[in-house]
């Protein structure tokens, strides 16, 4: 799914298609100062989705591409105001589409425009003062709802110019804060009997961000370190109260017959920020239990809870979160017992008892690629 914030320099005048009064902030033209007039068009890019592979999971929820709220911010690129808020612009939507048109009247030069959709409120005038501040705005897991009433935030930026006369277009590609993992399958290869599928969650994730997704090391703040509750993280005191919980767990408690197989992948569906494993070298190195002796930022990792004979296995997986707007599809094969911790070492897993195929896209083409335990 992809959004399309479109501008052209023209000037007709345009209609605004949305439920309520926008809250506009004028920053008007001295008269002596040339001015062009700056056309705004923003709608839903409709049409087929492209798969980087067949097997990859792509459609697009109702509340994943809702947008409730966009706001429109126009900053000046170059000269002695670069980076300063020309104009800025906030609407709300109350229907199922979306669809506006707008029209500014700037000075004649060039501009970086940006949207930001769905912010929990509307921003503050020190977060819209300039470009880097705007960069600078926190972005929590909570502000992402399943809820179409809320919605998913995003954000995109681009750059045009404004001239006197003739006409420009800028694109600007809303991408989602968050990444998506989708478990779009999980088969039971046991030489005999039925597992029951009893949780399934994302350990080790981010729960705060930036607009420009560049927070990183340990000064992201973090949650359902290691699967654990708190502190100390060894022990049995795993995690049974999650983080946003309609967004990174899912309670199935579904039983799964030798040789069948579970195929839902809009019922399993969870949402986590990128986990850039990129402040030090230290922080490359990936961390298992009980190894660990202490929280060490790791790669956030999704984990299939399952009951064999009444007994409880995990079966976890390291996630490569790189960017935003991913969804990453995973298909799980159990053929055998798992671990008995769900921060432990996969490679302590038998070779034959996992088998994890993986696809990720960012609703466009992405890499595909296969792992095997």
């Amino acid at each position: 799914m992809k959004h399309i914030v479109s501008f052209s320099v023209v000037s007709v005048l345009l209609a605004c298609m949305f439920s309520c009064k926008p809250a506009e902030i004028e920053h008007a033209v001295p008269a002596n100062v040339a001015k062009g007039t700056l056309s705004l068009t923003v709608a839903e890019k409709s049409g087929p989705l492209t798969k980087a592979d067949p097997s990859a999971y792509t459609v697009s929820q109702d509340y994943e591409r809702r947008i409730n709220s966009i706001e429109i911010l126009v900053f000046y690129r170059g000269g002695a105001q670069d980076g300063i808020l020309a104009h800025s612009e906030r609407l709300t939507n109350s229907s199922a589409t979306f669809s506006m048109t707008r029209q500014y009247d700037l000075a004649v030069g060039d501009y970086t425009v940006c949207a930001y959709v769905n912010g929990a409120v509307e921003l503050s005038a020190a977060q819209k003062a300039s470009l880097s501040a705007f960069h600078g705005v926190a972005v929590a897991l909570a502000d992402n709802s399943v809820s179409e009433s809320a919605g998913f935030v995003m954000s995109g930026e681009s750059t045009t110019s404004v001239a006197e006369s003739g006409t420009n277009t800028c694109e600007v590609s809303l991408q989602r804060v968050l990444n998506r993992v989708v478990i779009n399958k999980i088969s039971n290869n046991l030489a005999s009997g039925s597992l029951t599928v009893k949780r399934v969650w994302l350990a080790n994730i981010v729960t705060g961000q930036n607009v420009s997704n560049n927070v990183s090391g340990n000064d992201r703040a973090w949650a359902h370190q290691f699967s654990r509750a708190a502190s100390p993280w060894t022990g049995s005191d795993l995690i049974s109260s999650f983080t946003a919980s309609a967004l990174t767990s899912k309670a199935p408690n579904a039983v799964i017959a030798n040789g069948g197989n579970v195929n839902a992948p809009a019922s399993y569906l969870l949402y986590a920020f990128a986990n850039l494993k990129s402040a030090s070298a230290a922080e490359d190195a990936l961390v298992y239990l009980p190894a660990a002796t202490a929280w060490a930022p790791t790669k956030t990792r999704v984990v299939i809870e399952a009951s064999i004979n009444d007994v409880n296995y995990y079966y976890p997986y390291d996630l490569t979160l790189g960017s935003r707007n991913q969804t990453n599809t995973l298909d799980f094969v159990i053929s055998g017992l798992g671990l008995d911790d769900p921060q432990g070492d996969p490679g302590d897993l038998a070779r034959e008892s996992l088998s994890v195929s993986i696809s990720v896209a960012d609703w466009v083409p992405g890499e595909n690629k296969e792992i095997i335990y």
